[in-house]
């Protein structure tokens, strides 16, 4: 995976949002998890997701990559 694609999904996310009562903004904690061989979708989904938890807690808006399956 390309280091700018995954920083661009997160810019393109928290980019302004014009609204007629003035301007939203939206933010991107993104969770990345490599597939292994053997292993099952819903483990992938599950470090994937735990990643992404990560990444909220140390501060929102960013992107972290799952340590490996079963470690």
């Amino acid at each position: 995976m390309r280091r700018g694609s995954r920083r661009g999904c997160v810019q393109a996310v928290g980019k302004p949002i014009p609204l007629a009562t003035g301007v939203a903004t939206v933010t991107a904690s993104v969770g990345i998890a490599l597939g292994e061989p053997g292993e099952t979708a819903a483990s992938l989904i599950g470090r994937a997701d735990e990643a992404m938890y990560r990444m909220k807690q140390g501060g929102k808006a960013g992107f972290l990559f799952a340590g490996a399956a079963g470690g």
